[in-house]
This record gives structure tokens, sequence and C-alpha cells, in this order.
């Protein structure tokens, strides 16, 4: 019999509640929630979050990585999920084929390539990874070899970059190549599965568990979920929690074992 794997990792974990308030909280939320299972999370955290191009010398907020260090020592996994979760190489009225706002892409600029003709380059990339992981070496006591790519967005030199900082995984969403596989050395684990509780939140339950159990349906023997903290509200609504529990209790019932990245090269083939 064929084993059926899944991670489960969590997006947008920071301490800066004067950017964005109540991460942690909302976390301990999901946290309490998933400790039902028993099973390991990959924790995706952006240790500088929200600073913008013109604020990028500011120290990260310390507060409240207590928290997270506490899950770390519980056996869960830790993952980059960018320094800043913002764009750096430009400020934001420079962007035009990118029109979110705030930018939320960190290794991949179309117009920083529209406009000098090149990707970011491989040193800078090289020089943010090593200083996320001097960061969260600082703020939790943990390094890490997995980049969670913000917004899900990297450029054509970003693998090397990782290569040649001692990353060995990229948890990225790609509902193509959703099997992890190897790129330039590198494990690229996609995501093709949505963030549903926060559809959960948006719409209702019920639509989003016929989603959900639909492309669970159609998944293969790996699977990649991803969560947020971002809510828009101090606290996650009972509908989402709900949505992960019903989630979980499915995988479960698959027989699916959750794993971390670092077990990906033995256990999928």
């Amino acid at each position: 019999m064929t084993r059926r794997y899944a991670i489960l990792r969590i997006d947008n974990i920071h301490s800066s509640d004067d950017i964005e308030p109540g991460c942690m909280g909302r976390l301990s939320q999901l946290m309490e929630v998933i400790n039902q299972y028993n099973i390991p999370v990959l924790l995706g955290v952006t240790p500088h979050f929200g600073r913008l191009y013109s604020d990028q010398t500011s120290p990260p907020i310390r507060e409240g990585f207590d928290y997270v260090k506490e899950l770390l020592s519980e056996g869960h996994g830790i993952a980059l999920h960018g320094v800043t979760h913002r764009c750096r190489v430009l400020p934001e009225d420079k962007h035009s084929i990118e029109r979110s706002v705030p930018s939320c892409h960190e290794y991949r600029c179309r117009d920083y390539e529209e406009r000098y003709g090149r990707p970011i380059p491989i040193d800078l990339q090289s020089e943010w990874l090593a200083e996320g992981n001097t960061l969260l070496g600082s703020l939790v006591g943990q390094e890490t070899d997995v980049l969670m790519p913000p917004a899900h967005y990297y450029g054509p030199t970003t693998l090397e970059a990782m290569r040649r900082t001692g990353f060995r995984y990229i948890a990225n969403y790609d509902r193509q190549k959703n099997r992890p596989h190897q790129e330039n050395g590198i494990w690229v684990i996609g995501a093709h599965l949505e963030d549903y509780p926060r559809l959960a939140s948006l719409s209702n339950t019920n639509a989003a568990v016929e989603i959900f159990r639909y492309f669970l349906g159609t998944s293969g023997d790996f699977i990649q979920l991803f969560l947020h903290t971002r809510y828009g509200a101090d606290r996650i609504p009972n509908s989402s929690l709900d949505m992960i529990d019903i989630m979980l209790r499915d995988l479960n019932a698959e027989g699916r074992e959750f794993i971390l990245p670092l077990y990906i090269p033995n256990k999928v083939d």
C-alpha cells in the first residue's frame, strides 16, 4: 500500500503588532485545534514583518517569539517566510506592474525586472536569506533550511541563492507541480490546497468543506496545506477553526502521515 503524506504549514507568523496586531494570539488559536491531532506543523516566521523599503533599519520586535520557541521545543518545524514580506528593492510608488499595496513579494519584483532588465541579483537574495537565518537564530534560537517565499512568489535566481546559503527546501504554491521534486539541488514542495479556513470565514463552512473534499479527492500521495494567521481581526472566527478541525479529521481518516520537509528525501521518491 502506498504511503500518503501531508505537510501542514502556517504562514505569516510575526510579532509586528504595530503593523498587524494579534498574530501570536491567532497562532495560539490555530495550535489549540491542531494539537488535538498530535501532528507536526511547519511554522513560517517573518522576523521583520511589514517593514517597507524606506524602513529596513529598525530592529525587529522581539516580544511574542517565546511562544514560537516553545512550539519548536515540542517538535514543530520552522521556515523562513521572508525577512519583511515586502518588496526590498523598490519603494511603493515605483510599482506599476505589481499593484498590491503594500507590495508583498520579497524575492521577486517584476517592476524591478522591467526597470533594470534582470532579476534581483543572486548575491542580494543570498544576503537576505543569511540575514533571515541570523534573525531567526536571535529570536527563536534556531535557524532553518526551509524557505516559504512571501506571497508564494520567487524569482529565477532564488533557488541558486538558496543553494549558496544552505537552504534545501522551498515550500511554494503550485497546482501543476505539487509533488516534491528537485530543481537545482533544492527540494521544491508545491501546495495545491487553498487556505480553506479563511474561505469558510468569508463564505460559509459547508461550501468550504465541499470544495476542500473535492480537491482532496483529486490529490495523490502527497499534499501540502497552508493556513494563515492573517484574518483582519484580533481573533480567528469559529467557522475557520471548525473548518480546520474538519480538514484534519478527514486527513486522519485517509491515513495521511504528517511530516516536516526534512523527511521528504527519505519518504517521497
